[in-house]
């Protein structure tokens, strides 16, 4: 079975068993990718409690887009096998 366009759902080609998925750059040079420059709820609604002491631990704020870039691509994977998963 392979895609069609009024076929909602999208069936992985098994000779190229692999999907495409993107993240946004992180300019760590940027002032709003500076540590302290995020909304204080941005580390709580993203992390859990043992990711935000690991995250809290570097000065420079490096993990904190390392974990960032980690997870969103996780999520994105997630999403195009299950367009129901949810980041919760």
């Amino acid at each position: 079975e392979r895609h069609h366009p009024r076929n909602r759902r999208r069936v992985m080609n098994p000779d190229r068993n692999r999907a495409m998925i993107g993240n946004d750059v992180v300019d760590l040079k940027d002032a709003e990718a500076l540590p302290g420059a995020q909304h204080p709820r941005f580390d709580a609604r993203a992390f859990a409690a043992r990711e935000r002491d690991w995250v809290g631990a570097d000065a420079s704020g490096r993990r904190r887009w390392l974990l960032w870039a980690c997870k969103e691509a996780a999520f994105k994977v997630a999403r195009k096998l299950d367009r129901a998963a949810v980041w919760a």
